[in-house]
């Protein structure tokens, strides 16, 4: 009897899929539209970009796509728990499968919706971070969480 073991499609792309590396793609890409714009570039920050790809990895564990995570609360709620100041925040969310590069369509679905297109070209944001996990489906989450940060000493009402 001969038995061929078949990878399931979540296994196969995470063979393919450098997620590290392609959350700083998108987060390169990003400033490169807010250029277009004249706004300026935003920062990266290893808290915010901690507090994204959390999300994304829940998201892909979890079977939910949505802004409002549902033990966890929405991006207000996550940002000040995981201990994140902040004045003012938004969240842009992806879920996508069988592209070979989820860095295209990130930035050409975000690009092209309003709402989210506002996001990333907001220039009162200035701080940013992406995080991305794979489901075991095979789908790619991708979170990107902007900021304005609270000033230092300074306290939120």
């Amino acid at each position: 009897m001969f038995l061929a073991l078949v990878p399931c499609a979540g296994a196969s792309r995470a063979a393919k899929l450098d997620l590290r590396g392609s959350e700083k793609q998108i987060f390169a890409r990003i400033n490169t539209l807010r250029a277009r714009v004249d706004a300026p570039p935003l920062q990266w920050d290893d808290a915010v970009a901690a507090a994204a790809r959390q999300e994304s990895e829940e998201m892909a564990r979890g079977h939910f796509f949505s802004h409002n995570n549902p033990e966890r609360g929405d991006l207000r709620a996550r940002l000040t728990s995981a201990g994140i100041p902040w004045i003012r925040c938004a969240e842009n969310i992806l879920r996508e499968n069988g592209f070979d590069d989820p860095v295209s369509v990130a930035e050409v679905e975000w690009w092209y919706s309003p709402g989210h297109k506002e996001n990333l070209v907001n220039p009162v944001y200035t701080k940013s971070g992406v995080g991305l996990a794979l489901s075991e489906t095979g789908f790619v989450f991708a979170t990107q969480i902007f900021i304005t940060p609270l000033p230092p000493g300074a306290r939120r009402r």
